[in-house]
């Protein structure tokens, strides 16, 4: 796996919630899994990854 993304995902994996990922992924009817982040969580982890830095 591509270091960029072991990074990102090691990201996910420490702010996970497990309660709101059962809550997404009832949303989309069990389709996915999630780690349970919400968008400002997932947006700040994100950040150092970006090239323009906006998301």
């Amino acid at each position: 796996m591509n270091h960029y993304l072991q990074q990102l995902e090691s990201g996910f994996r420490q702010n996970a919630d497990s309660e709101i990922a059962v809550h997404q992924k009832a949303y989309m009817r069990g389709q996915f899994d999630f780690f349970g982040l919400k968008s400002p969580v997932r947006k700040e982890i994100q950040k150092p990854f970006r090239v323009d830095g906006n998301l």
